[in-house]
């Protein structure tokens, strides 16, 4: 478990913000499972 945890800040560049929000959602799926 060598992630640091990420604040949820507003990422004002697009492309930046749809990745980590696909990354969030597939950790709270893992998570939730």
């Amino acid at each position: 478990m060598g992630r640091k945890k990420v604040k949820f800040t507003f990422i004002e560049n697009n492309t930046d913000r749809r990745v980590s929000y696909k990354k969030t959602k597939k950790g709270i799926l893992n998570q939730g499972s």
